[in-house]
């Protein structure tokens, strides 16, 4: 269950055209065309590479009047030499695109026997495809009950999301033009922790850089785009 919920916070961050997504005016902060591949760089807070990730676009789809995209991950711990691979899904209607978390999470649990009678719900963190300096972006939150041998609640909130500036950034993936979000987490598990975060977003690619802070705003862990290509 840790986990899942750790997964699911990380799903967040990475963390994120086809035609259907041009007729709907898709082109947001996120890369959505098939073929897109993203590589990012973990480094904690001494600067020591800690993880990567791989990120692919790789299916494109238009369902119920709204573009999909399915985001296929792969999250390295250099640390612990552990591999954790996941999918996600990107969903335009026009005018936001949401993360579709709700789903990921549930087809996680559902994937282990121990966890097979639980529930998931909340709304999925959704952005605008427009966004501007000032602008407040809705809450999200995933609530897990988990019922059987093993019961256990669990969840995450995300909240006080800002848009605070626009940036031009130079990474080793190249130079872009951004805009920084700042945000909230809350996790609940057996305890309560909260996280504060600072992202980098670029039109048409995503999350180009992430910093994590504890609740007494330390750094702990810078996330870096180093590839990208479509």
């Amino acid at each position: 269950m840790k986990a899942t919920v750790k997964n699911t916070c990380i799903l967040f961050l990475c963390v994120l055209l086809s035609f259907s997504f041009y007729s709907l005016n898709c082109e947001g902060y996120y890369a959505t065309k098939k073929g897109t591949v993203m590589e990012m760089k973990v480094l904690d807070n001494k600067n020591n590479v800690t993880g990567k990730s791989l990120l692919e676009v790789i299916e494109n789809r238009h369902e119920g009047g709204k573009s999909i995209a399915v985001v296929k991950t792969q999250v390295t711990d250099l640390k612990k030499n552990k591999t954790t691979e996941s999918s996600y899904e990107l969903v335009c209607d026009g005018a936001e695109t949401a993360i579709n978390m709700l789903k990921s999470v549930e087809a996680s649990l559902k994937k282990s026997t121990q966890f097979s009678q639980s529930s998931v719900s909340g709304n999925n963190p959704v952005f605008p495809n427009t966004m501007k300096v000032g602008q407040t972006l809705p809450e999200a939150t995933i609530s897990i009950s988990v019922k059987g041998e093993i019961s256990l609640d669990s969840g995450v909130k995300i909240y006080d999301r800002k848009v605070v500036a626009e940036e031009k950034i130079t990474l080793e993936a190249g130079t872009f033009d951004c805009i920084v979000i700042t945000y909230t987490e809350d996790t609940s598990i057996l305890f309560n922790k909260t996280k504060k975060y600072k992202v980098w977003m670029a039109r048409g690619v995503g999350i180009v850089k992430s910093e994590e802070y504890d609740k007494k705003e330390r750094l702990e862990k810078v996330v870096e785009l180093t590839k990208f290509s479509k």
